[in-house]
């Protein structure tokens, strides 16, 4: 009637914005950066409502800033950019061509299990869908790249930061020293220490998995959803946090 057209290019078209908005949002979600989004959705609605009502000065100032804007979208937002690209990178077609790396749970786990047989007490947070930001808030914040090494620096016994836990967004420890609440279950059995008093508390209320490091002794379990698992060797524990973040690492 109006002469317009529908290919199927203007679908894959509608479809990958729409995908690349979603996964944007879900990255800033909880986060610092989410109001200033919110900010920057209605900046750019207003753009949109200048030009199609032909509110010439408007239109004006807005077309003269875009550079200035574009810029000032990656300054504001470059830790979710690093994020976004760290997903990409991340995806299997990418990894064949530049090669496996230790992966972040391959990391975590033998970690895990190092930290076991020297005694040494852990707390491993992974956030899954429902944001951990407002706890992260409680510790230390370091948005470092995970590594044994680093593991090792923040639960060493003489380290400031090796009460509590440490809490993994991605490939990214987020905070370190964070304190979680602890598990209000009365059936929890009294000779559960601290330590795993928390990772049950967490995974009470978020859908965090947490690998619990038994320094007393010298066991290994995982939480989630409001229960303490004791995992029985590498493989074990790497099976389950495969299932549990499937999607997510």
């Amino acid at each position: 009637m109006f002469g317009l057209t529908f290919r199927v290019q203007d679908a894959v078209d509608i479809v990958v914005m729409a995908f690349v908005i979603y996964r944007l949002m879900r990255l800033v979600k909880g986060t610092p950066a989410a109001p200033m989004a919110a900010g920057a959705v209605i900046v750019a609605l207003v753009a949109v409502a200048a030009s199609f009502l032909g509110l010439h000065s408007i239109n004006w100032f807005f077309e003269n800033l875009r550079g200035l804007w574009f810029l000032a979208a990656i300054i504001v937002f470059q830790p979710e950019l690093r994020k976004a690209l760290g997903l990409v990178g991340k995806n299997p077609l990418v990894r064949a061509v530049l090669g496996r790396k230790e992966t972040t749970i391959d990391i975590v786990v033998n970690t895990a299990f190092e930290f076991a047989a020297r005694r040494v007490g852990a707390l491993l947070v992974f956030e899954r869908t429902v944001p951990l930001g407002s706890y992260a808030e409680r510790g230390v914040r370091l948005d470092c790249e995970i590594s044994r090494e680093l593991f090792g620096a923040i639960f060493d016994s003489h380290s400031p930061l090796h009460d509590g836990a440490a809490i993994i967004e991605g490939d990214r420890v987020a905070a370190a020293a964070v304190m979680l609440p602890l598990t209000e279950n009365p059936e929890v059995a009294k000779s559960w220490g601290a330590r795993h008093r928390a990772a049950l508390g967490i995974t009470e209320v978020t859908d965090a998995v947490v690998v619990v490091v038994s320094e007393e002794m010298g066991r290994v379990a995982v939480a989630a959803d409001g229960m303490l698992k004791p995992v029985t060797g590498v493989e074990d524990l790497k099976a389950s946090l495969l299932d549990y973040l499937k999607g997510r690492l």
